[in-house]
């Protein structure tokens, strides 16, 4: 099975048929906005994200998708891995802005079927409210590898929303037991998405 970083760029990747984006251009690359470990909130392009008590922001870097704009990371208490939230952005196509969200996370998601070992999705594609206008959300779960070789099995949930030219897609990733859910709850009701701003 692949680590959670391969897994992360490949969802990356696979929105890559979408178009692409990134979250500031600076020589052709896409360069994260710079954020401080104990910010209360992070807002760029349109989007604001409030950090809750025990996370902390983290810049992203080479370890996760180039359109990634913010990550979230939870404490680790007794896990292995922490519990992550990573917030990206990409530009759509002119056919991908006339889709719901709901049909671009399914494509996303049968691609990522077809490409790991132990990916397994939960349910459907949901119509959720997210950041104050119409998105989506689909669980997964998986296994991550853990340096020693050892496997960890993660919940992970993906949410997006269309806005704009653009899509937002919040990766929330955590224990196989759902015992980080409710973080993610007050992480994604946090978000707030500017109109025309995506």
């Amino acid at each position: 099975m692949r680590s959670l970083r391969l897994f992360l760029l490949a969802a990356a990747g696979s929105l890559g048929c979408l178009s692409c984006a990134g979250s500031q251009q600076s020589g052709g690359e896409a360069q994260p906005a710079t954020v401080t470990p104990d910010a209360e909130t992070f807002s760029a392009h349109g989007l604001t994200v409030g950090r809750i008590d025990g996370w902390s922001f983290l810049q992203p870097d080479g370890s996760v998708g180039q359109d990634t704009v913010v990550v979230l990371q939870g404490p680790f208490d007794d896990a292995a891995l922490a519990p992550a939230v990573e917030i990206s952005r990409r530009a759509l196509d002119a056919r991908n802005q006339r889709r719901k969200p709901a049909h671009i996370l399914t494509e996303v998601v049968t691609e990522l079927v077809q490409i790991f070992d132990g990916f397994e999705m939960i349910g459907t594609v949901d119509d959720v409210q997210l950041g104050g206008k119409p998105g989506a959300m689909v669980r997964m779960r998986y296994s991550e590898s853990l340096p020693d070789g050892a496997q960890a099995e993660r919940l992970g949930r993906f949410y997006g929303v269309v806005n704009g030219g653009n899509i937002w897609i919040i990766r929330c990733m955590g224990a196989s037991d759902g015992s980080n859910d409710a973080e993610f709850d007050r992480i994604v009701a946090s978000l707030a998405i500017t109109a025309g701003e995506g």
